[in-house]
């Protein structure tokens, strides 16, 4: 990427400034995010990547045109954190470029350890450079995503706001690398509407609900495993100790990307004709009544249907029961709105 590329797209909107004091130098005004704001970091950096760079699109557009706000899956061999990641299993990354004129470039396999990748890394600290002095902050990859907001020592450093440090909104240094990065390289050449994004999303919502990968279970097939598991948990006492923390995430994203699915049908229902913006509607209906009436309890917090390690709730059965109630409830919510999705994309 040239610096000349970053810059003409980031003076779009100018929402950064660039500043320099005694060899730091960093983009002020870059907004960091948390996991309660924000459960996808991999979505969460790139709108904010597209943010900085004039791009009107929003994180809910992606999570939505991604596909991702309608997709459930599950570890097959328990209840891994990584099952709500857009990256994983089914993946719902690649496509989140669909409604965007975001393009990037991405730098992988950087191992300090290893002569030789050498020649990569240098590569990777001299992109990073370039883009910073462009006005556009730089993706870096590892579990969770986070965002390159600046350097020091001649680029040997990076300055980082990441949503596991400190709530994602200070800036520390990094003197490791994550596992890629990903540099803004200007625009497509191409980019789809937004009405033949819903629609590439709602196929893609319908093709999930009947469809595995190869370590993870997704649609109906993840649901009824999850359940499952849950339902037999007493029977295993080590599961209840391995499985908490990915039950209480995997829980905690499907009702955040459900109430995006909401959103994001309902925005765009009205670029579509009429008959099939109905059951779009529908199938929002279907989504809000899943998270508002089943999934959340009276206090519309999930931590307290599935409590995370460390929570003053402990995690009993009796608590694992209420969930599977929850679930099954949810479950054929979620496929009734699948079908209003096939309705919608029948109308085509």
């Amino acid at each position: 990427m040239t610096a000349a590329t970053a810059q003409s797209t980031a003076q779009t909107s100018k929402p950064v400034g660039l500043k320099e004091d005694n060899g730091r130098v960093w983009l002020e005004g870059v907004e960091g995010f948390s996991f309660a704001q924000k459960v996808c970091s991999t979505l969460a950096v790139q709108a904010e990547v597209m943010r900085v760079s004039g791009e009107k699109t929003t994180y809910e557009d992606l999570v939505g045109g991604s596909g991702l706000a309608f997709r459930v899956q599950m570890y097959k061999s328990g209840m891994c954190p990584s099952a709500p990641h857009a990256m994983v299993g089914y993946r719902c990354v690649s496509d989140a470029f669909r409604p965007t004129a975001f393009r990037v470039y991405w730098l992988s396999d950087l191992k300090a350890e290893d002569p030789e990748t050498a020649g990569k890394i240098k590569a990777a600290r001299d992109a990073v450079v370039a883009s910073i002095r462009a006005g556009v902050p730089v993706i870096g990859s590892s579990e969770e995503d986070g965002l390159i907001v600046g350097y020091q020592k001649g680029g040997q450093e990076w300055l980082m706001l990441h949503p596991m440090r400190d709530g994602g909104h200070k800036v520390y240094v990094e003197a490791g690398l994550p596992w890629c990065i990903a540099v803004a390289d200007g625009r497509q050449a191409s980019v789809l509407s937004n009405r033949d994004t819903v629609l590439a999303a709602m196929k893609q919502a319908v093709a999930m609900w009947d469809v595995d990968s190869e370590k993870y279970y997704v649609g109906k097939k993840a649901w009824q495993e999850w359940i499952d598991r849950l339902s037999s948990m007493s029977e295993h006492p080590d599961w209840v100790k391995n499985d908490q923390m990915g039950n209480a995430w995997m829980y905690d994203s499907l009702v955040a990307h459900r109430r995006n699915a909401v959103s994001y049908l309902r925005r765009y229902a009205a670029q579509l004709d009429t008959s099939t913006a109905d059951h779009m509607r529908k199938a929002a209906d279907l989504y809000e009544r899943e998270v508002k009436d089943v999934l959340l309890g009276q206090d519309q917090l999930p931590m307290t249907v599935a409590p995370y390690p460390g929570d003053k709730t402990p995690w009993t059965q009796d608590l694992r029961d209420d969930q599977v109630k929850r679930m099954r409830q949810a479950m054929a919510l979620d496929g009734q709105a699948v079908q209003e999705l096939q309705l919608a994309l029948s109308q085509k």
